[in-house]
């Protein structure tokens, strides 16, 4: 799962996974059938409920997803995982100069 999510999903074409995200940041736990309602009702995105399930189910085997009964919710591990990577490129990128030809070097302190 990529940082997509963090941008608005109506930014370009967006997978049914992006959007669980979108709407599971603001709003859970969610059944399936309350995702595939939303995505259709509120934000008009012309998806199957087997897709909804499809990604639900996928997400929840790669541990980016939490299930209790039939509802869903973001996992908080996974979500500390992504925080974790975020802190460790923005140390990179703090510690690399780009140079003009594209190509970083590292700065010597």
């Amino acid at each position: 799962m990529d940082l997509a999510f963090v941008q608005s999903p109506r930014r370009g074409k967006k997978s049914v996974a992006d959007w669980i995200i979108f709407m599971l940041s603001a709003e859970w736990p969610l059944s399936a059938k309350s995702m595939h309602q939303r995505l259709v009702q509120k934000y008009g995105i012309d998806v199957s409920y087997q897709a909804v399930q499809k990604y639900s189910r996928m997400m929840l085997g790669e541990k980016v997803l939490l299930r209790d009964s039939f509802y869903y919710k973001i996992n908080a591990d996974w979500l500390d995982s992504i925080r974790k990577q975020a802190i460790h490129v923005k140390r990179n990128y703090s510690t690399y100069e780009i140079k003009r030809n594209g190509f970083c070097k590292k700065y010597i302190n």
